[in-house]
């Protein structure tokens, strides 16, 4: 038995070293294999060790990082990181509060400035907001429901949502991280995140009323689903022009009116097939006709529980609101975001909760194969992230990425 023991040991010791190894060669390879690998692991065991799930998300963040920071600040349309560096002059130069005194968003701009004192106008300053900003989202995700977070993630990072919010538009990834900090509350914090996620990025105010109609959204029946999706899918069509005869006397909210109305959307189009897609799924799962055919759920902690009904019904939520506001293509692309985050999040907790393990694995090679094509697909769309040679990012080794810095 002895012998057994220690040969399995050296078996683990020797996996360790070679994964290492890879891991200094291929980083980004070996974290989509170790994603792979433990998303199966974890539809099999669903009680896995504990340690498992946080060094396997830790290592997405360390990856990551470089990918996202060295991104190459060309003023060419969709690019905001020019504007970001010059948000950070200018809190570097002048008084905080004076800087940002026609911005709402205090945290992020805080952020900012914090890391421009710290780093500098740099790509470092960048790895620092992205570590905080990511580092939140993973840990809210694992709050929501720990043995999906590794199958969520690698379909996150996959995701052109995830350049487009924690490569792109900053403070809208500092605010969705908040929000699904919140979600995964079933206390009073749950206020608190949801504030820092309305200072972070002001777009996100328009979730707030979820939380005041979530136990109605959670009651609505199939048939009143549709009934008000129908309605707020025509009622869309008269939004533009109501919208552009409006006016704000805070010139903030009418800048942003402006921007949504106004400006053409090229992101849109493939998110609206992905949009009723994933409701679809979303509204099949709470059909019990379907919960029938694929097993009911086991028994799961209530904190776990109160974080699904959560995503549901800001899921059931959003649906609405994008449902209304469709034909103004900026706005639908913008909280499609935190739309495609949530939906997705419930649909692979759903899949690592059904009681069959059949199920769970097939639920989860979907998850996985879509998440290789799409970021094989991306990998080369984004062209300006990794000192705009993104490709190269999946076969470099660490020597080489740091010389990106």
């Amino acid at each position: 038995m002895q012998i057994n023991k220690t040969a399995l040991n050296a078996i683990v010791f020797c996996a360790i070293i070679l994964f290492l190894l890879i891991f200094l060669m291929k980083p980004f390879l070996s974290i989509w294999l170790l994603f792979a690998g433990a998303a199966f692991y974890l539809a099999l065991s669903l009680h896995p060790k504990k340690i498992t799930i946080p060094f396997i998300l830790g290592l997405s963040l360390v990856v990551y990082t470089p990918y996202i920071a060295t991104k190459i600040p060309w003023y060419v349309l969709g690019n905001d990181k020019p504007q970001y560096l010059g948000f950070m002059r200018d809190l570097m130069q002048g008084d905080f509060w004076q800087s940002i005194s026609a911005q709402p968003e205090v945290v992020s701009f805080l952020l900012l400035k914090i890391s421009a004192e710290i780093f500098g106008p740099t790509n470092d300053a960048f790895a620092l907001i992205f570590l905080l900003s990511f580092g939140s989202f993973i840990i809210g995700t694992y709050k929501i429901y720990p043995a999906a977070s590794v199958a969520f993630i690698a379909l996150f990072l996959a995701s052109s949502v995830s350049f487009n919010i924690f490569g792109n538009t900053i403070r809208q990834g500092l605010a969705l991280s908040f929000f699904l900090l919140a979600l995964s509350q079933t206390d009073r914090k749950k206020i608190l995140y949801v504030a820092l996620a309305v200072f972070s990025h002001f777009s996100s105010f328009i979730i707030i009323p979820y939380i005041m109609l979530k136990p109605i959204l959670l009651k609505m029946n199939s048939r009143l689903i549709l009934m008000v999706a129908t309605a707020l899918f025509i009622l869309g069509y008269l939004l533009p022009e109501i919208m552009s005869n409006l006016s704000f006397a805070w010139s903030y909210l009418e800048k942003k009116r402006s921007l949504y109305v106004e400006y053409e959307s090229t992101e849109s189009g493939a998110a609206r097939i992905t949009f009723f897609l994933s409701f679809f799924i979303v509204f099949a799962s709470r059909l019990r006709s379907i919960n029938n055919l694929f097993n009911e759920s086991h028994k799961i902690k209530p904190t776990h529980q109160y974080a699904m009904e959560s995503l549901y019904s800001v899921t059931l939520y959003l649906f609405f609101i994008l449902l209304l506001t469709m034909q103004i293509s900026d706005f639908f692309a913008r909280f499609y975001l935190y739309y495609f985050t949530f939906s997705m999040l419930y649909i692979t907790v759903y899949i690592y909760t059904r009681r069959n393990a059949y199920i769970r694995i097939s639920g989860v090679s979907l998850l996985i194969l879509y998440a290789f094509y799409s970021m094989i697909k991306n990998m080369s769309y984004f062209s300006l992230f990794y000192c705009g040679s993104s490709s190269d990012y999946m076969f470099d080794s660490w020597l080489e990425i740091n010389k990106c810095f």
